[in-house]
């Protein structure tokens, strides 16, 4: 039992010190900074007890946006798990234009994916709502009362087992492309 005279330390870790990794950068100039996310990087910290190495980390030494923040300079996202390219403000007013662009959904976002199989059509509108699963509350699923989700598709290439997809999500959905395939049977 504590009183209420008592004293409680607790002992945090030292800050890690990322200074030494980094992400290529494929264009930067004085208002963003665009680099090719690996898979594996997680694009922020998931609270402040974080010890792994984050996009956001890197983009904090090139913004001056959010920095009291766990996403510096972040006006997008891409899962743990997918690679590709990102964009980064390093201004306040190229994150307030970014951020609009992205909100409005001017900005135009094409995924390439390997799947199972083959799907039924070449092309179509995936127009499926999403929601958490209840079974497993970290993970989403196809479900009617969720909230809206589209996202359309075109085969660019078939093996027997395998297709190559373009993917064009035009909502932006936790877990969105995944669900969707899963949905279609890819």
């Amino acid at each position: 039992m504590v009183a209420e005279t008592d004293s409680i330390a607790i002992n945090l870790p030292d800050a890690t010190d990322y200074s030494d990794k980094t992400l290529q950068i494929l264009y930067i100039d004085d208002d963003v900074i665009v680099i090719n996310k690996p898979a594996g990087i997680l694009t922020h910290s998931k609270g402040a007890l974080n010890d792994e190495f984050t996009v956001a980390d890197f983009f904090r030494r090139y913004t001056s946006v959010g920095l009291e923040t766990n996403r510096p300079g972040i006006v997008h996202r891409l899962d743990r798990d997918t690679s590709g390219v990102m964009i980064g403000a390093r201004t306040p007013e190229a994150f307030q234009r970014l951020k609009k662009q992205f909100a409005e959904r001017h900005a135009k976002k094409t995924y390439l994916a390997v799947v199972a199989g083959q799907p039924r059509q070449q092309q179509a509108k995936i127009d499926v709502p999403l929601g958490r699963n209840p079974a497993a509350p970290s993970t989403f699923r196809a479900d009617p009362r969720g909230k809206s989700a589209q996202t359309i598709y075109k085969v660019l290439a078939t093996q027997p087992n395998l297709s190559l997809l373009a993917l064009r999500p035009r909502t932006g959905r936790t877990h969105q492309l995944r669900v969707h395939l899963a949905y279609i049977g890819t």
